[in-house]
Protein backbone atom coordinates (compact mmCIF):
# COMPACT_ATOMS: atom_id res chain seq x y z
CA UNK A 1 0.00 0.00 0.00
CA UNK A 2 2.85 2.37 0.80
CA UNK A 3 4.33 2.07 -2.67
CA UNK A 4 0.92 2.74 -4.22
CA UNK A 5 0.60 5.94 -2.19
CA UNK A 6 4.06 7.05 -3.30
CA UNK A 7 3.25 6.42 -6.95
CA UNK A 8 -0.14 8.13 -6.62
CA UNK A 9 1.66 11.23 -5.33
CA UNK A 10 3.56 11.64 -8.61
CA UNK A 11 0.64 13.24 -10.53
CA UNK A 12 0.23 15.73 -7.69
CA UNK A 13 3.92 16.56 -7.90
CA UNK A 14 3.48 17.00 -11.65
CA UNK A 15 0.68 19.51 -11.15
CA UNK A 16 2.78 21.46 -8.66
CA UNK A 17 5.68 21.46 -11.13
CA UNK A 18 3.38 22.74 -13.89
CA UNK A 19 2.26 25.64 -11.69
CA UNK A 20 5.75 26.46 -10.41
CA UNK A 21 6.51 29.16 -13.05
CA UNK A 22 3.61 31.18 -11.62
CA UNK A 23 5.48 31.50 -8.32
CA UNK A 24 9.17 31.05 -9.16
CA UNK A 25 11.53 33.19 -11.20
CA UNK A 26 15.22 33.69 -11.86
CA UNK A 27 17.66 31.09 -10.60
CA UNK A 28 15.01 29.11 -8.71
CA UNK A 29 13.11 28.42 -11.92
CA UNK A 30 16.34 27.60 -13.77
CA UNK A 31 17.24 25.20 -10.96
CA UNK A 32 14.07 23.18 -11.55
CA UNK A 33 14.64 23.34 -15.30
CA UNK A 34 18.09 21.81 -14.83
CA UNK A 35 16.61 19.22 -12.48
CA UNK A 36 14.13 18.13 -15.16
CA UNK A 37 16.97 17.93 -17.67
CA UNK A 38 19.11 15.78 -15.36
CA UNK A 39 16.28 13.46 -14.32
CA UNK A 40 15.15 13.06 -17.94
CA UNK A 41 18.66 12.07 -19.04
CA UNK A 42 18.94 9.62 -16.15
CA UNK A 43 15.65 7.95 -17.10
CA UNK A 44 16.76 7.77 -20.74
CA UNK A 45 20.06 6.09 -19.92
CA UNK A 46 18.34 3.74 -17.50
CA UNK A 47 16.08 2.33 -20.23
CA UNK A 48 18.96 0.49 -21.86
CA UNK A 49 21.87 0.44 -19.42
CA UNK A 50 19.85 0.02 -16.23
CA UNK A 51 17.56 -2.73 -17.51
CA UNK A 52 19.95 -4.64 -19.82
CA UNK A 53 23.27 -4.00 -18.10
CA UNK A 54 24.86 -2.65 -21.29
CA UNK A 55 26.72 0.35 -19.85
CA UNK A 56 26.87 3.19 -22.37
CA UNK A 57 29.46 5.96 -22.18
CA UNK A 58 28.24 7.48 -25.42
CA UNK A 59 24.67 8.66 -24.89
CA UNK A 60 25.89 12.23 -25.16
CA UNK A 61 26.07 11.56 -28.92
CA UNK A 62 22.26 11.46 -29.09
CA UNK A 63 22.02 14.54 -26.90
CA UNK A 64 24.42 16.42 -29.17
CA UNK A 65 22.75 15.29 -32.40
CA UNK A 66 19.38 16.48 -31.12
CA UNK A 67 20.91 19.81 -30.15
CA UNK A 68 22.48 20.27 -33.57
CA UNK A 69 19.32 19.34 -35.45
CA UNK A 70 17.41 22.06 -33.60
CA UNK A 71 20.36 24.42 -33.94
CA UNK A 72 20.68 23.94 -37.69
CA UNK A 73 16.96 24.06 -38.44
CA UNK A 74 16.03 26.89 -36.06
CA UNK A 75 19.25 28.86 -35.86
CA UNK A 76 20.35 28.70 -39.49
CA UNK A 77 17.20 27.96 -41.49
CA UNK A 78 14.81 29.76 -39.10
CA UNK A 79 12.36 26.89 -38.60
CA UNK A 80 9.91 27.04 -35.74
CA UNK A 81 11.54 25.20 -32.84
CA UNK A 82 8.33 23.26 -32.14
CA UNK A 83 8.70 21.67 -35.59
CA UNK A 84 12.46 21.20 -35.32
CA UNK A 85 12.27 19.50 -31.92
CA UNK A 86 10.19 16.40 -32.85
CA UNK A 87 12.24 16.12 -36.04
CA UNK A 88 15.37 16.02 -33.87
CA UNK A 89 13.93 13.12 -31.89
CA UNK A 90 12.92 11.32 -35.10
CA UNK A 91 16.39 11.70 -36.65
CA UNK A 92 18.06 10.39 -33.51
CA UNK A 93 15.62 7.46 -33.45
CA UNK A 94 16.41 6.57 -37.07
CA UNK A 95 20.16 6.75 -36.39
CA UNK A 96 19.91 4.68 -33.22
CA UNK A 97 18.40 1.56 -34.81
CA UNK A 98 21.29 0.61 -37.13
CA UNK A 99 23.78 1.92 -34.58
CA UNK A 100 22.23 -0.27 -31.89
CA UNK A 101 22.21 -3.29 -34.23
CA UNK A 102 25.94 -2.78 -34.74
CA UNK A 103 27.10 -1.77 -31.26
CA UNK A 104 25.00 -4.22 -29.25
CA UNK A 105 26.99 -7.06 -30.79
CA UNK A 106 29.67 -5.95 -28.34
CA UNK A 107 29.39 -6.85 -24.67
CA UNK A 108 30.72 -5.62 -21.37
CA UNK A 109 33.60 -3.14 -21.51
CA UNK A 110 33.78 -3.47 -25.30
CA UNK A 111 30.30 -1.99 -25.64
CA UNK A 112 31.13 0.80 -23.18
CA UNK A 113 34.35 1.70 -25.02
CA UNK A 114 32.60 1.39 -28.39
CA UNK A 115 29.89 3.86 -27.37
CA UNK A 116 32.57 6.21 -26.04
CA UNK A 117 34.19 6.07 -29.47
CA UNK A 118 30.81 6.83 -31.09
CA UNK A 119 30.45 9.94 -28.95
CA UNK A 120 33.97 11.12 -29.81
CA UNK A 121 33.43 10.45 -33.51
CA UNK A 122 30.15 12.36 -33.51
CA UNK A 123 31.79 15.35 -31.85
CA UNK A 124 34.60 15.20 -34.42
CA UNK A 125 32.11 15.21 -37.30
CA UNK A 126 30.37 18.24 -35.79
CA UNK A 127 33.71 20.02 -35.54
CA UNK A 128 34.90 19.26 -39.07
CA UNK A 129 31.69 19.50 -41.10
CA UNK A 130 31.78 23.29 -41.43
CA UNK A 131 29.25 23.40 -44.26
CA UNK A 132 26.54 21.89 -42.06
CA UNK A 133 27.47 22.65 -38.45
CA UNK A 134 29.73 25.72 -38.86
CA UNK A 135 32.38 23.75 -37.00
CA UNK A 136 34.09 25.49 -34.12
CA UNK A 137 32.28 28.74 -34.85
CA UNK A 138 29.12 27.25 -33.42
CA UNK A 139 25.51 28.15 -34.08
CA UNK A 140 23.41 30.91 -32.54
CA UNK A 141 20.14 29.06 -32.04
CA UNK A 142 18.05 31.79 -30.44
CA UNK A 143 18.52 35.29 -29.10
CA UNK A 144 15.45 35.25 -26.85
CA UNK A 145 15.06 34.17 -23.24
CA UNK A 146 13.37 30.76 -23.51
CA UNK A 147 13.30 29.53 -19.92
CA UNK A 148 9.51 29.13 -19.63
CA UNK A 149 9.07 27.28 -22.94
CA UNK A 150 12.02 25.00 -22.26
CA UNK A 151 10.80 24.40 -18.71
CA UNK A 152 7.44 23.08 -19.91
CA UNK A 153 9.06 21.20 -22.79
CA UNK A 154 11.37 19.36 -20.41
CA UNK A 155 8.50 18.70 -18.02
CA UNK A 156 6.49 17.05 -20.81
CA UNK A 157 9.45 14.96 -21.99
CA UNK A 158 10.14 13.92 -18.40
CA UNK A 159 6.52 12.84 -17.89
CA UNK A 160 6.62 10.74 -21.06
CA UNK A 161 9.94 9.05 -20.32
CA UNK A 162 8.76 8.27 -16.79
CA UNK A 163 5.58 6.75 -18.21
CA UNK A 164 7.62 4.63 -20.62
CA UNK A 165 9.91 3.52 -17.79
CA UNK A 166 6.94 2.55 -15.62
CA UNK A 167 5.55 0.46 -18.47
CA UNK A 168 8.92 -1.21 -19.02
CA UNK A 169 9.33 -1.84 -15.30
CA UNK A 170 5.95 -3.61 -15.12
CA UNK A 171 5.82 -5.43 -18.46
CA UNK A 172 7.04 -8.68 -19.92
CA UNK A 173 9.33 -6.65 -22.13
CA UNK A 174 11.05 -5.21 -19.06
CA UNK A 175 11.27 -8.68 -17.55
CA UNK A 176 13.02 -9.88 -20.71
CA UNK A 177 15.46 -6.97 -20.47
CA UNK A 178 16.25 -7.89 -16.87
CA UNK A 179 16.84 -11.49 -17.91
CA UNK A 180 19.36 -10.19 -20.45
CA UNK A 181 21.07 -8.23 -17.71
CA UNK A 182 21.31 -11.24 -15.40
CA UNK A 183 22.32 -13.88 -17.98
CA UNK A 184 21.95 -13.18 -21.68
CA UNK A 185 22.89 -16.72 -22.74
CA UNK A 186 20.24 -18.20 -20.47
CA UNK A 187 17.68 -15.69 -21.77
CA UNK A 188 18.40 -16.78 -25.34
CA UNK A 189 18.08 -20.42 -24.32
CA UNK A 190 14.64 -19.62 -22.86
CA UNK A 191 13.52 -18.23 -26.22
CA UNK A 192 14.03 -14.49 -25.65
CA UNK A 193 14.83 -12.59 -28.84
CA UNK A 194 17.66 -10.70 -27.18
CA UNK A 195 18.77 -8.82 -30.30
CA UNK A 196 15.31 -7.41 -30.95
CA UNK A 197 14.70 -6.44 -27.33
CA UNK A 198 18.12 -4.81 -26.92
CA UNK A 199 17.73 -2.74 -30.08
CA UNK A 200 14.24 -1.61 -29.04
CA UNK A 201 15.51 -0.57 -25.59
CA UNK A 202 18.50 1.17 -27.19
CA UNK A 203 16.27 3.12 -29.60
CA UNK A 204 13.93 4.25 -26.81
CA UNK A 205 16.93 5.21 -24.72
CA UNK A 206 18.34 7.33 -27.57
CA UNK A 207 15.10 9.07 -28.54
CA UNK A 208 14.62 11.04 -25.33
CA UNK A 209 18.18 12.48 -25.11
CA UNK A 210 17.62 13.69 -28.67
CA UNK A 211 14.59 15.67 -27.54
CA UNK A 212 16.31 16.90 -24.39
CA UNK A 213 19.36 17.96 -26.39
CA UNK A 214 17.14 19.95 -28.73
CA UNK A 215 15.48 21.70 -25.81
CA UNK A 216 18.87 22.39 -24.25
CA UNK A 217 20.07 24.05 -27.47
CA UNK A 218 16.97 26.25 -27.50
CA UNK A 219 17.58 27.12 -23.86
CA UNK A 220 21.25 28.13 -23.99
CA UNK A 221 20.85 29.89 -27.35
CA UNK A 222 24.30 28.99 -28.67
CA UNK A 223 25.90 25.60 -29.31
CA UNK A 224 29.26 24.30 -30.41
CA UNK A 225 30.77 20.78 -30.31
CA UNK A 226 32.35 21.29 -26.89
CA UNK A 227 29.13 22.46 -25.24
CA UNK A 228 26.77 19.68 -26.37
CA UNK A 229 29.15 16.73 -26.83
CA UNK A 230 30.81 17.06 -23.44
CA UNK A 231 31.43 13.65 -21.88
CA UNK A 232 30.25 15.04 -18.55
CA UNK A 233 26.70 14.58 -19.81
CA UNK A 234 27.32 10.85 -20.22
CA UNK A 235 29.12 10.61 -16.86
CA UNK A 236 26.28 12.45 -15.15
CA UNK A 237 23.67 10.10 -16.64
CA UNK A 238 25.57 7.13 -15.22
CA UNK A 239 26.16 8.78 -11.86
CA UNK A 240 22.53 9.80 -11.37
CA UNK A 241 21.16 6.38 -12.29
CA UNK A 242 23.62 4.49 -10.11
CA UNK A 243 22.98 6.89 -7.25
CA UNK A 244 19.24 6.27 -7.34
CA UNK A 245 19.21 2.65 -8.43
CA UNK A 246 19.70 1.23 -11.93
CA UNK A 247 16.94 -0.81 -13.52
CA UNK A 248 14.19 0.61 -11.30
CA UNK A 249 11.35 3.06 -11.82
CA UNK A 250 12.05 5.52 -9.01
CA UNK A 251 15.85 5.23 -9.04
CA UNK A 252 16.57 7.82 -11.76
CA UNK A 253 14.10 10.25 -10.15
CA UNK A 254 15.74 10.04 -6.73
CA UNK A 255 19.25 10.03 -8.18
CA UNK A 256 18.57 12.95 -10.52
CA UNK A 257 17.06 15.12 -7.80
CA UNK A 258 19.85 14.36 -5.33
CA UNK A 259 22.49 14.93 -8.01
CA UNK A 260 21.05 18.32 -8.97
CA UNK A 261 20.98 19.55 -5.38
CA UNK A 262 24.52 18.39 -4.66
CA UNK A 263 26.11 19.57 -7.92
CA UNK A 264 24.42 22.96 -7.91
CA UNK A 265 25.38 23.50 -4.27
CA UNK A 266 28.99 22.60 -4.98
CA UNK A 267 29.07 24.74 -8.10
CA UNK A 268 27.79 27.79 -6.22
CA UNK A 269 30.13 27.38 -3.25
CA UNK A 270 33.20 25.75 -4.83
CA UNK A 271 33.21 26.50 -8.58
CA UNK A 272 36.86 25.45 -8.92
CA UNK A 273 36.38 22.02 -7.34
CA UNK A 274 32.88 20.87 -8.29
CA UNK A 275 34.15 18.58 -11.10
CA UNK A 276 36.60 16.90 -8.74
CA UNK A 277 33.78 16.51 -6.23
CA UNK A 278 31.68 14.78 -8.87
CA UNK A 279 34.46 12.27 -9.48
CA UNK A 280 34.75 11.58 -5.76
CA UNK A 281 30.99 11.08 -5.62
CA UNK A 282 31.27 8.30 -8.23
CA UNK A 283 33.85 6.51 -6.09
CA UNK A 284 31.72 6.82 -2.94
CA UNK A 285 28.61 5.51 -4.69
CA UNK A 286 30.38 2.48 -6.16
CA UNK A 287 32.03 1.63 -2.84
CA UNK A 288 29.21 2.18 -0.34
CA UNK A 289 25.86 2.10 -2.18
CA UNK A 290 26.49 0.07 -5.36
CA UNK A 291 22.78 -0.73 -5.71
CA UNK A 292 21.64 2.86 -5.18
CA UNK A 293 19.48 4.73 -2.74
CA UNK A 294 16.47 2.62 -3.73
CA UNK A 295 18.14 -0.49 -2.31
CA UNK A 296 18.90 1.32 0.96
CA UNK A 297 15.28 2.48 1.28
CA UNK A 298 13.99 -1.04 0.63
CA UNK A 299 16.30 -2.58 3.22
CA UNK A 300 15.07 -0.09 5.83
CA UNK A 301 11.45 -0.73 4.93
CA UNK A 302 10.80 2.80 3.71
CA UNK A 303 10.01 1.64 0.18
CA UNK A 304 8.19 -1.56 -0.72
CA UNK A 305 7.58 -1.09 -4.44
CA UNK A 306 7.56 -4.39 -6.35
CA UNK A 307 7.32 -5.01 -10.06
CA UNK A 308 3.70 -5.82 -10.79
CA UNK A 309 4.60 -8.18 -13.62
CA UNK A 310 6.69 -10.29 -11.22
CA UNK A 311 3.90 -10.28 -8.66
CA UNK A 312 1.39 -11.50 -11.25
CA UNK A 313 3.73 -14.23 -12.46
CA UNK A 314 4.46 -15.42 -8.93
CA UNK A 315 0.74 -15.56 -8.11
CA UNK A 316 -0.01 -17.44 -11.32
CA UNK A 317 2.66 -20.01 -10.48
CA UNK A 318 1.38 -20.38 -6.90
CA UNK A 319 -2.26 -20.80 -7.92
CA UNK A 320 -1.63 -23.15 -10.85
CA UNK A 321 -1.46 -26.37 -8.73
CA UNK A 322 -4.62 -25.37 -6.87
CA UNK A 323 -6.50 -24.82 -10.13
CA UNK A 324 -5.40 -28.20 -11.47
CA UNK A 325 -6.47 -29.89 -8.24
CA UNK A 326 -9.87 -28.18 -8.33
CA UNK A 327 -10.37 -29.18 -11.96
CA UNK A 328 -9.50 -32.79 -11.16
CA UNK A 329 -12.06 -32.89 -8.36
CA UNK A 330 -14.92 -31.72 -10.56
CA UNK A 331 -16.90 -34.80 -11.73
CA UNK A 332 -17.25 -35.26 -15.43
CA UNK A 333 -20.64 -34.53 -16.87
CA UNK A 334 -22.45 -37.44 -18.52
Amino acid sequence: MGSKLKLAALPTVGVVAALAPLFLAGYRLVFFLLMFLHVGLAYSWNLVSGFTGYISFGHVAFFGIGAYVVGILSGIHHWNWMIALPLAGAIVLVISVPLGWLMLRLKGPYFAIGMLAVAQATALVASLWDGLTRGGLGIFVSSSYNVITVYYGLLIVLAVVMGVTYWVDNSRFGLRLLSIREDESAAEAMGVDTTRDKILAFAMSAFFPGLIGGLYAWYIGYIDPRSVFSLFFSVNMILMTLLGGAGTFLGPLIGGIAFTFVVESLWVRFPEYHLMSTGLAVIVIVMFIPNGIIDVLKKRGWLTHRRRILTRLIRSVETAPQKKKAEAEVPERV
